[in-house]
């Protein structure tokens, strides 16, 4: 009906989706390597002071539960990648812990800790390098807590979705300062990055996706 109504050449392609609670963090800030003269020149890092940039995303079933929206500890399960002065990315599972504490009464905003510890691989063609890296870092959050409903209309033009779904969990964004340290077989490297996070609730829905077959088919 709604892709009849919408576009008379239009396609449905009928859509069930759900999210995790999640965090997704970037970092920016200064990274020293220390390499050892044994390394191939090839594979080596460059030693010195060098431009360091991550990406993170954790997984934080925490943020669902509404009684432990003012919770003293949490914790995430996720990814991360991170460039820097290696000769490519490093990047690994990682596990985060924090402690944070509400900041006034009468906000929802917090302070805490946090500390990461990321298992690294910075393999290079056939080689593989493990190795891994921690991170302590010191943040300030503003969150709410979602429990809304929510939907799409479409009409075929600019909005070419229509559905419904429910947000549920916690909401916000955050601001971070971290140092890091970590190790690989001959490299020794230390960071000082600032950080944004943001935080999604989870969410589930389902909708229809109008497709225009006569540009598809064209």
């Amino acid at each position: 009906m709604a892709c009849a109504v919408a576009l008379p050449s239009a396609g449905c392609l009928p859509i069930v989706y759900a999210t995790p609670p999640v965090r997704i963090s970037g970092t920016l800030g200064v990274q020293r390597m220390d390499t050892s003269p044994t390394i191939a020149p090839t594979t080596r890092a460059v030693d010195g002071w060098q431009r360091d940039l991550g990406v993170r995303a954790t997984l934080n079933p925490l943020q669902v539960p509404k009684r432990m929206h003012d919770r003293l500890v949490d914790f995430g399960l996720g990814y991360g990648w991170q460039w820097g002065a290696a000769p490519g990315p490093l990047h690994g599972p990682l596990v985060e812990v924090g402690i944070q504490r509400p900041l006034g009464s009468a906000t929802r905003a917090r302070w805490g800790v946090r500390a990461s510890f990321m298992a690294l691989d910075a393999s290079s063609g056939v080689e593989r390098i493990d190795g891994f890296q921690g991170g302590l870092q010191a943040m300030v959050e503003w969150s709410t807590f979602a429990d809304d409903p929510y939907s799409h209309d479409c009409d075929g033009g600019n909005n070419n979705f229509c559905g419904f779904g429910h947000a549920y969990g916690e909401g916000g964004a955050g601001l971070f300062l971290e140092a890091q340290h970590a190790r690989l077989p001959g490299v020794i490297s230390w960071a000082m990055v600032f950080g944004v996070s943001i935080q999604l609730p989870a969410t589930v829905g389902a909708g229809i996706l109008l497709l225009d077959l006569d540009t598809l088919l064209r």
